[in-house]
């Protein structure tokens, strides 16, 4: 049997990237991917790829987990808790996001796990010469470490900071930047500090990606591909991909055309999500959670549930309460018949440049009306007032 593992964590509409993933591994290792989804028929054979639903392990609260987080959230929530019941079985786990691409052996990993106990990648090492996005500001944000990938092995060091991180996602892993919340990864700065046995990998042949093109550059020798010439490269991270010829969605350092270096490997990705066969339809990428009795879950209701159950009044499976249904529906917070709107990110805002104008013309008449100094503290409130994780007297306040 073998005594290390992978596993990634994805829900259906990300499927055909997760098995890309696992057939690009070479090394004789156990290979999991666990769908945060809905259950439904697979009638696919990916070898020794194992296909796991996490409606069938012992996550708890799960159900209540899988309406409060929108998808993002609940997919990275259960990555701790999952890693936890893996080392149960194997000495060494190591996780990597479903859009990865694995470039030459993993072994690299399982030798750094000899000497540490917990192992992570920040997102780089060095701060990029512009004003470009990411910048040094957005990592600040979103987190230093990366965790799209990280690796553990067998002892109390890694279950005390897995216990304790599994906990904390639990009750907090939103996407909520401006309260310090990052889902699974803002948190996890911690673990460095709060933990013994945690390293950071100084391996730069892990996790390239957008967020460190400005200090990586690819070159291939033979069979292998290196970094900046002398490191060999064990995986990249396909985050925010957008096809052939784009580096990535949620950057502005690189246009389209820009690093022939990364869009070559690019081109090969997108060959071999084309070449996996999976063929699903529109209809069964759509994530399961996302839905209640036909009625679109809205980010609103979400977060009016995650309210209700902090007052105490909401079921633990709101997805079969049928009184919990209707509430929502009499407060117009789900929509019969929608889709899910697609994620927004910062380059989104250059396409609603006159709203925009508009709002600035709101605040300019604000300034004017207050005057700079109740100006100043109304903007403060502002910021804390429109997270809706501060909207408990808004969303459920009854009169």
């Amino acid at each position: 049997m073998n005594k290390n593992v992978v596993f990634t964590v994805c829900s259906v509409n990300y499927l055909d990237k997760a098995i890309v993933l696992m057939q690009s591994i070479s090394d004789n290792i156990s290979k999991i991917i666990f769908l945060a989804d809905t259950k439904r028929s697979l009638d696919y054979d990916f070898g020794d790829i194992k296909i796991v639903f996490t409606e069938d392990i012992a996550i708890d609260k799960y159900h209540e987990l899988a309406f409060k987080y929108s998808i993002i959230e609940f997919n990275t929530c259960v990555k701790p808790y999952i890693a936890m019941s893996l080392l149960q079985e194997f000495e060494k786990v190591i996780y990597l996001d479903p859009d990865t691409y694995v470039y030459s052996s993993l072994m690299p990993i399982i030798e750094e796990l000899e000497g540490c106990s917990f192992l992570l990648t920040p997102h780089s090492f060095s701060s990029p010469d512009d004003d470009e996005r990411p910048s040094d500001e957005d990592l600040l944000k979103f987190g230093v470490y990366n965790l799209g990938f990280f690796a553990c092995k067998r002892d109390d060091n890694s279950i005390r900071a897995l216990s304790w991180w599994n906990r904390k996602l639990l009750e907090q892993c939103f996407y909520e930047p401006g309260l310090g919340l990052g889902v699974d990864q803002k948190v996890a700065e911690l673990i460095p500090v709060f933990f013994d046995g945690v390293e950071v990998s100084k391996n730069r042949g892990l996790n390239l990606a957008f967020w460190n093109l400005h200090e990586r550059s690819i070159s291939q020798n033979q069979e292998y591909y290196y970094i900046n010439g002398d490191c060999r490269l064990v995986f990249v991270h396909f985050s925010s991909y957008m096809g052939p010829g784009i580096v990535a969605a949620k950057q502005t350092r690189f246009v389209e055309g820009d690093r022939p270096d990364f869009l070559e490997l690019l081109d090969a990705y997108q060959a071999k999500l084309d070449s996996i066969g999976l063929e699903l339809s529109p209809q069964e990428r759509l994530y399961g959670y996302d839905y209640i009795d036909g009625y679109l879950i809205t980010p609103l209701a979400r977060r009016f549930y995650y309210h209700m159950k902090m007052a105490g009044h909401a079921p633990s499976n709101p997805f079969e309460d049928k009184d919990f249904l209707q509430l929502l529906k009499k407060k117009r917070l789900v929509i019969f018949g929608e889709t899910a709107s697609r994620h927004v990110n910062f380059n989104s805002i250059s396409s609603q440049k006159s709203n925009i104008k508009i709002i600035a013309f709101l605040f300019r008449i604000c300034l004017r009306i207050l005057g700079p100094v109740r100006y100043f503290y109304f903007c403060r409130y502002i910021n804390h007032i429109t997270n809706t994780l501060n909207q408990a007297d808004i969303l459920i306040k009854n009169k």
